[in-house]
């Protein structure tokens, strides 16, 4: 009896979980849609590569420049960073067309939580490539501080620039080249192969 009597409460307590979950989505559908959706678009057919000339490198990572709304921002390639990109708090508050989506927290690596708000960007360009509804996360400079290892002006400098993590690229191919000092997005390994690269010694992971 007893044993009948707890199936019979665990039965009821899923459906009445499932009936919140359900009632949740319905009522806050957006929550899903921006939490799950693709992070970026890339609106491109058809064989190409497009090369993008890194313009420095702060402390051997790799910057490039992208241009949003009229503005050109230069950004490291933080392929640890697991958001589109990131961009200081002024730069954000000065660009018109944007929404704004959630407020988001993270730890650092002393254990500290920091917040940020997050943007919808409906455009940003880097080098000839239009990346669309690009999710754009507000530099914590609490977090850059803490984060780095850096002093006096180069601190400063670090939480100036933006960032670009991997979720920008996961849409599509991305290729690292810094002996040559580009990025350079492309459709395939074939396409890779014709621009002179040995690809024949890469190793691939899916």
């Amino acid at each position: 009896m007893a044993k009948v009597q707890m199936k019979r409460k665990w039965i009821i307590l899923s459906v009445v979980l499932l009936g919140c979950f359900t009632l949740f989505y319905f009522l806050f559908p957006n929550f899903f849609r921006e939490k799950y959706a693709p992070s970026s678009q890339l609106c491109i057919k058809g064989s190409y590569f497009e090369p993008v000339e890194i313009t420095e490198f702060f402390s051997q990572i790799p910057c490039v420049d992208i241009r949003i709304g009229g503005k050109t921002v230069t950004t490291k390639v933080d392929l640890g960073f697991c958001g589109d990109i990131s961009l200081p708090g002024e730069l954000i508050q000065d660009l018109g067309d944007k929404s704004f989506i959630r407020r988001t927290s993270h730890f650092g690596i002393r254990g500290k939580m920091y917040y940020s708000d997050v943007y919808k960007l409906p455009k940003i360009m880097i080098g000839k490539m239009a990346l669309f509804q690009v999710k754009a996360q507000e530099t914590n400079p609490e977090f850059e501080k803490d984060a780095t290892v850096l002093r006096g002006a180069e601190t400063s400098l670090t939480c100036s620039l933006g960032r670009i993590g991997w979720p920008l690229f996961h849409n599509f191919n991305f290729f690292l080249d810094c002996e040559n000092s580009l990025i350079a997005f492309c459709d395939s390994l074939d396409t890779l192969k014709k621009q002179g690269y040995p690809v024949d010694s890469f190793s691939i992971r899916s």
